[in-house]
């Protein structure tokens, strides 16, 4: 389940610990690994990721997979469309 701390501001957060935020161009995702940013444009989501902080980590493409599939997940409970690029 995914849930906002302050209203419509701030960053959407599973019961799971990780978290999103998005805006017009990017969303991030971050967990205990660091944060991944993703470029994002007009309901798509695009697949290619850098880490914007945290230790250096080599995403595996598993990994990469199940990041998407919880951005996707988080953007649409908001009642978003997102479609992977």
């Amino acid at each position: 389940m995914w849930k906002r701390r302050w209203g419509f501001i701030g960053r959407l957060r599973s019961d799971a610990g990780y978290y999103i935020y998005y805006g017009n161009k990017s969303v991030t995702y971050g967990d205990d690994r660091g944060e991944f940013e993703f470029a994002f444009e007009d309901g798509l989501l695009f697949p290619q990721a850098h880490q914007k902080a945290g230790s250096p980590v080599k995403l595996t493409e598993m990994e990469r997979t199940q990041i998407q599939d919880r951005i996707i997940s988080g953007i649409r409970s908001e009642g978003n469309e997102v479609t992977l690029f």
